[in-house]
Order: C-alpha cells, then sequence, then structure tokens
C-alpha cells in the first residue's frame, strides 16, 4: 500500500475528529449523547449499507482501489462503512447544536407547505427517473421520509433538519467533492455509472448526493430525537 490508499479514510477522519473533539466542550457536551447516537447512526446504516452493498454490486456505483484500502466487507470498502458513523456525526453534533442555540423561526404552517412542496418535488422526479436507479430510489425514499415526518407533524425536527443541512454544507462539498474526483484527487474515489443518475454535477458531485444526504442525515436526526428522549426520560 501507498499514502493514495488511504485518501479516503483520510476525508472520514477528518470529518469526524473536529466534532469530536467539541463534543467534550462544556456549552456543547454532546458527549452525553454518544449512546443516543451511536444507536440511531447503527440503526440508520443497515438499511444504507444493504443498498451500498446492492448498487456496488449492479456497478451503480464502485470505489477505486487506487484510493481506498484493500478490505472489503460485502463488496464495500472499510471507509465506506466508516463514512455511515463518521459523517453523522459530524452532522447530528451540529444539528444538536443549532437546536440549542438557535430558536425555530418559521411556523409550523410555514414548515407543512415546505414539506408538502418537497414530497411533490421528490416523487416528481423519482417518478421521471424510474431507469435511473439512483435517482429514483434516492428521490422515492426521500419522498416518503418527508412524507412520514409531515404526517407525524414533526415541523420542528424538519426544520431543524433543513438548517443542519445548509450549515453543513460546504462540508459536504469538500468532503463530497474529493470521493468524487474534485480537489486533491486525479480521478474518483467513488464512480458513478452513467446510466444512473441524471447527469447534473455541483463541482464534481452528482446532484443526487445531496439528496441522498440530507435523507440520510435526516434519518439520523429522527432516530437521535426518538433515543434521546427515550433516555432522559427513563
Amino acid at each position: 500500500m501507498n499514502t493514495s490508499h488511504f485518501i479516503y479514510i483520510l476525508v472520514d477522519v477528518l470529518c469526524f475528529i473536529f466534532p469530536f473533539i467539541l463534543s467534550f466542550l462544556r456549552p456543547f457536551r454532546f458527549v452525553e449523547y454518544g449512546k443516543s447516537f451511536l444507536l440511531a447512526a447503527t440503526i440508520t446504516s443497515i438499511p444504507f449499507l444493504i443498498w451500498d452493498s446492492i448498487f456496488t454490486r449492479l456497478s451503480v456505483w464502485w470505489f477505486s482501489e487506487k484510493y481506498t484500502l484493500p478490505f472489503r466487507i460485502f463488496s464495500l470498502p472499510l471507509e465506506e462503512i466508516l463514512f455511515f458513523f463518521a459523517i453523522p456525526y459530524a452532522c447530528v453534533f451540529s444539528y444538536h447544536v443549532i437546536k440549542k442555540f438557535i430558536p425555530k423561526l418559521i411556523s409550523d404552517k410555514m414548515m407543512q407547505i415546505t414539506m408538502i412542496v418537497l414530497i411533490a418535488c421528490t416523487a416528481s422526479v423519482a417518478f421521471f427517473n424510474t431507469g435511473k436507479y439512483y435517482t429514483f430510489w434516492t428521490f422515492f425514499f426521500l419522498s416518503i421520509f418527508i412524507l412520514y415526518l409531515l404526517l407525524s407533524k414533526k415541523f420542528v425536527l424538519m426544520y431543524y433538519c433543513i438548517i443542519m443541512f445548509i450549515f453543513v454544507f460546504p462540508m459536504m462539498i469538500l468532503s463530497n467533492g474529493v470521493l468524487t474526483g474534485g480537489f486533491i484527487v486525479q480521478s474518483p474515489i467513488v464512480n458513478y455509472n452513467p446510466l444512473h443518475h441524471i447527469g447534473i454535477r455541483i463541482i464534481s458531485i452528482p446532484v443526487e448526493d445531496f439528496f441522498y444526504g440530507f435523507l440520510l442525515l435526516g434519518l439520523n436526526t429522527f432516530f437521535f430525537e426518538k433515543f434521546s428522549k427515550k433516555f432522559q426520560n427513563s
């Protein structure tokens, strides 16, 4: 192995390390919610890893051997598995801090309208791209998730998920930019089959990645909230 094999795992570490250090500081004390986060991330990671493994086997996407360690679990690099814990940690930490210090500025009615619009948009994208696996399944699952939040009246959760996503967006540009072939690497670490996405990219990042990311982070925060309340009441 040479140093290039450590690029992906370095992305995981850099995304994780700074929020982890901040978690111990008194104003945040996110470390006290470690059990809630770990349960949330584990539950969320299971369907995503199954999805990830299936798509890798179907060549919807694949991973460069040049920039990853040689270990594979169900066709996935070790770094890809760690991704589903490192990135959610950084983002759920951000969600925790934002919710703690930023008041809700939009009414439930406005959030309800916003969610209805998002459901209509994501469901429409899925409907018109049934042959593109990455596009279809990402927008389909996201529309179902937002519909569930709407029917459950999780307006506060949705509001803070959106604020959190906006806050971490620059980090997503940097980390996903590296993974998809931008910035410091000469070729993509994660390669996408052009038959299975709509072809719109931000820098080097397929636009589907951002909606996939919102679904991943939304589910993490949903379960994080559920477990946090459970442990506080026990």
